[in-house]
């Protein structure tokens, strides 16, 4: 197998974990992979979680960016985005997380959604651009169900 092949599906394997099981260290991250069949060392791992864009919420590691959740192309945990405003006919507002704010309108724009015209990040703040008043309220809409229910949009 080579080393690359070897490297994705290792990489599916920490989401797919970390999707499903509470991991709280890299030791037992090498463990749970160990079990299923990879050798890894510690500081593999740490240079994985960074590449993944995990973090530790309340202990435990969690998927930010490449979760299984999507905005309608690239990856995009939901728990970044939380929560949208209409600001006139075009534009909206989206309050994410804080230093969120340019994974989100990274995510949005490579989403291409064609209601989408352009994105503004600040910190915790995004304006998105729409094509015109029915594009944003397409989008406000996909957007809201997402942060809800994390329903693919």
């Amino acid at each position: 197998m080579d080393s690359e092949r070897s490297r994705r599906e290792r990489l599916a394997e920490i989401r797919g974990l970390l999707a499903t099981e509470s991991i709280q260290s890299q030791e037992e991250l090498v463990a749970r992979l160990s079990k299923a069949g990879f050798t890894v060392t510690q500081s593999a791992i740490s240079r994985d979680l960074r590449e993944l864009g995990v973090a530790k919420r309340s202990g435990v590691y969690t998927v930010l960016v490449g979760s299984e959740t999507t905005v309608d192309g690239p990856p995009l945990g939901s728990e970044l985005l939380l929560n949208t405003a209409s600001a006139g006919a075009n534009l909206l507002v989206l309050h994410t997380a804080i230093g969120a704010a340019s994974r989100v309108a990274l995510a949005l724009d490579q989403g291409h959604w064609p209601e989408i015209v352009g994105t503004i990040a600040g910190d915790d703040t995004v304006f998105v651009a729409t094509t015109n008043d029915a594009g944003q309220q397409r989008t406000q809409k996909k957007l809201l169900a997402w942060i809800q229910g994390g329903s693919d949009v």
